[in-house]
């Protein structure tokens, strides 16, 4: 949550304002607090429940009270708030960092990782880790990654739709 609302503390810490650029990462934030406490029983307040997503046209009846739901909505804007606060404190203590990033955004606009490192400096916890799936080498052309996808996979048991090998043998990819 931290990282999904940091662009919207470094607006309110460079230019003293927050624009509608991160309104989707307040979207995304606001849902998985919400599903923390709501599905996930992730809150000591709400307690080890489990409610199923509610359907957008809100004609269900809720399987809680109003005073359930108002709890857990006080305890999603804590939590939000809290990772809100944590992102703008990692950020001002890092206000050094942060500068040298907004300026080359405005100078590039788009930064990859490498670039990040060159300004930066090499991550706190080493070098990013890049996961390259085995047998695909895709500077052989569109049809490389098909040519060795079986290369390692247990032939008796068949693949799911993500390419895993599904536990059950009798089931069907």
């Amino acid at each position: 949550m931290c990282m999904a609302l940091g662009g919207r503390a470094a607006e309110a810490i460079i230019f003293n304002r927050v624009t509608t650029g991160a309104s989707d990462d307040l979207k995304k934030v606001t849902k998985m607090a919400y599903a923390q406490i709501k599905q996930f029983g992730m809150n000591p307040n709400v307690g080890y429940l489990s409610f199923p997503e509610e359907d957008n046209n809100g004609l269900g009846k809720k399987p809680f009270s109003k005073h359930l739901a108002a709890l857990m909505d006080e305890e999603a804007r804590r939590l939000v708030a809290r990772a809100y606060y944590q992102a703008q404190k990692i950020l001002v203590d890092n206000k050094d960092k942060l500068d040298v990033l907004a300026e080359a955004l405005l100078d590039r606009e788009v930064l990859n990782y490498s670039d990040v490192v060159d300004l930066l400096g090499p991550p706190p916890h080493g070098p990013k880790k890049t996961v390259q799936v085995a047998g695909w080498d895709l500077d052989e052309g569109d049809d490389a990654p098909l040519q060795n996808l079986s290369e390692g996979v247990e032939q008796d048991k068949p693949l799911t739709a993500a390419g895993a090998v599904s536990q059950d043998s009798n089931q069907q990819p």
